[in-house]
């Protein structure tokens, strides 16, 4: 878990590259053929006018489900690792993630 912690921590201060591709504003991946996609650098994004920007990836492989989870604007990470082959491991995911915000929200006041 040290491991993921470091290379976490690199993502978020911008020193494994160039630029920070969570940025808003930085330019979507482009296909050869021209054609935008969210998918950069191993990671998805939802970047929906109202919501929260996220970046994610998800693994899987028999009897193993794992996810990482940033919340790019509150500057948190989620990460879920699963060994066993829970059957709504998304929606798991998500249960984990309300959860946590809830209980940062609590300490803020």
């Amino acid at each position: 878990m040290k491991d993921l912690a470091i290379w976490n921590n690199e993502l978020r201060e911008n020193t494994l590259l160039k630029d920070n591709v969570f940025d808003e504003d930085a330019p979507k991946h482009r296909l050869n053929n021209g054609q935008e996609v969210d998918y950069s650098f191993g990671f998805f994004t939802i970047d929906e006018k109202g919501f929260e920007q996220i970046a994610y990836h998800t693994g899987a492989w028999p009897g193993y489900y794992s996810i990482i989870l940033r919340l790019v604007e509150q500057d948190k990470t989620v990460v879920v690792l699963s060994n066993n082959s829970y059957e709504d491991f998304l929606r798991l995911t998500d249960e984990i993630v309300a959860v946590t915000l809830r209980r940062n929200n609590i300490y803020k006041r």
